[in-house]
């Protein structure tokens, strides 16, 4: 693989990781993007008054204007919820008035504005979006170097000096590397965090076993349900049978082969339900919004999978059209279950 490939298979490794950011971040983003928003709203309107005291009137036009396209954009994402015409806005500052400024346009505080843009890189990578920003800002590059460079310097708006006009381009690509560099850094070390929180998160609401939903997910999940009414609800409530017989016959790892079986089972059963594994053998299934001819049907699909397993477990079932407390019908189906699970052991007439 050439430098070429690897460069290439990086740059994409690293925009995957800003999207999958972004994503998962996405109100902090927009709330970051509407705070610079305003935080240049600021900026432009200090920098007015300094230039009505200086008199500098054509700065003036620029930093009002640029001042009233930020508040503009900062209001319409406030009230719409949507950010896409703020990172318009801020596209429209940074490459229509900032190339301004690096031309020097007259009144431009002795060519001083043109320094600007170094900051904006920044605003540009992180405010609005890496890769907007970072397409902006290689129109950037090649425009500071043909106006810089070439016979175009002949559009200049300030005399800058010989040595400015030589290294300011320089000094830009420098600062433009520099920004990349701290912005991949930045995404990367979100991703690890985002990463490590998701890992938790399975952890405290995941049974690492069996991969269903875990007891403390359960009371999440009944928490949530538990102040709104709910119509069309199914349980099951299953207990596998014999497990400690089948722990000491074939081993605990053969006795966790056979829950992960159930699991299975139930997950592929109950497809887009609700399932949950409440502790040792026993697992809880929860339908919402299922017809009970569906969710009786679910159950025979149950069935028939772990009877090809050749395993045996006991269950127990409730159904509820309307609904105020989810944990009372789950009280229901385990009690349910109770009595075919002494009703299986009398038959087996096996000592639990």
């Amino acid at each position: 693989m050439n430098i070429f490939q690897k460069l290439f298979r990086k740059i994409k490794d690293f925009l995957k990781i800003d999207t999958y950011v972004n994503e998962h971040r996405k109100e902090q983003v927009m709330r970051n993007q509407r705070g610079i928003a305003l935080l240049g709203f600021i900026a432009f309107m200090a920098m007015s008054v300094v230039n009505i005291f200086e008199q500098s009137w054509i700065m003036l036009y620029t930093t009002l204007g640029g001042g009233i396209i930020f508040l503009v954009g900062y209001l319409v994402a406030k009230f719409t919820h949507d950010n896409k015409f703020l990172m318009g806005c801020l596209l429209v500052v940074y490459v229509g008035l900032f190339s301004a400024y690096a031309l020097g346009i007259n009144g431009g505080n002795e060519g001083f504005a043109a320094l600007w843009v170094l900051l904006a890189t920044y605003v540009a990578l992180i405010g609005v979006d890496f890769k907007l920003g970072f397409l902006a800002s290689i129109y950037f590059i090649i425009f500071i170097f043909v106006v810089y460079q070439t016979p175009a310097q002949s559009i200049l708006q300030y005399n800058f000096n010989t040595q400015f006009r030589i290294r300011f381009p320089y000094l830009f690509m420098i600062n433009f590397a520099l920004a990349v560099f701290i912005i991949v850094n930045i995404q990367k070390l979100q991703y690890n965090i985002i990463k490590k929180q998701e890992e938790l998160e399975k952890i405290y609401n995941m049974d690492q076993l069996t991969n269903v939903y875990n007891r403390n997910n359960f009371l999440e999940f009944s928490k949530k349900y538990s102040i709104n009414k709910l119509q069309n609800v199914g349980c099951l409530y299953v207990d596998l049978n014999s497990l400690h017989k089948i722990n000491n016959n074939k081993g605990h790892e053969y006795g966790d082969n056979v829950l992960k079986d159930v699991a299975y089972s139930l997950k592929n059963s109950f497809a887009g339900d609700n399932v949950f594994r409440m502790g040792g053998d026993e697992f809880l299934a929860i339908t919402i919004g299922t017809s009970e001819e569906d969710f009786n049907n679910k159950i025979k699909n149950f069935d028939n999978q772990i009877g090809s397993l050749n395993l045996s477990v006991s269950k127990g079932s409730t159904y509820s059209k309307n609904l105020n407390d989810i944990e009372s019908l789950v009280k229901i189906a385990d009690k349910n279950m109770l009595v075919n699970k002494e009703n299986y052991y009398k038959v087996k007439e096996i000592k639990r």
